[in-house]
């Protein structure tokens, strides 16, 4: 399991997590080996499959692959509006940003 910093509750530059959705990704890539769980929701189907047959299926790594990756992506996202809204590193705009295109 690995939580993101909780970006969406307070927006701000310090709460982007980047080491997170590395990890997450990282995982996702590899599902034929791992499973990565996202979501708290996830933790009952993972522990009754490996219970059950001691393992994960390949179905099951494929899907909590996929919700991974979709997590992410929905993470960028919001951090991406949050720079649209006008997202500032200070007090006022840099010169730089009035440079560097969106």
């Amino acid at each position: 399991m690995c939580n993101l910093y909780p970006f969406t509750s307070k927006p701000s530059i310090e709460l982007i997590d980047i080491g997170g959705p590395t990890m997450v990704r990282a995982a996702a890539k590899n599902h034929r080996h791992v499973g990565v769980v996202t979501d708290p929701s996830q933790y009952s189907t993972v522990i009754s499959e490996i219970s059950d047959t001691g393992a994960l299926s390949d179905a099951t790594r494929h899907e909590l692959a996929r919700t991974a990756f979709a997590h992410t992506a929905s993470y960028d996202a919001a951090v991406a509006s949050w720079f649209d809204e006008g997202a500032l590193f200070g007090e006022a705009p840099s010169p730089t940003d009035a440079v560097v295109p969106r």
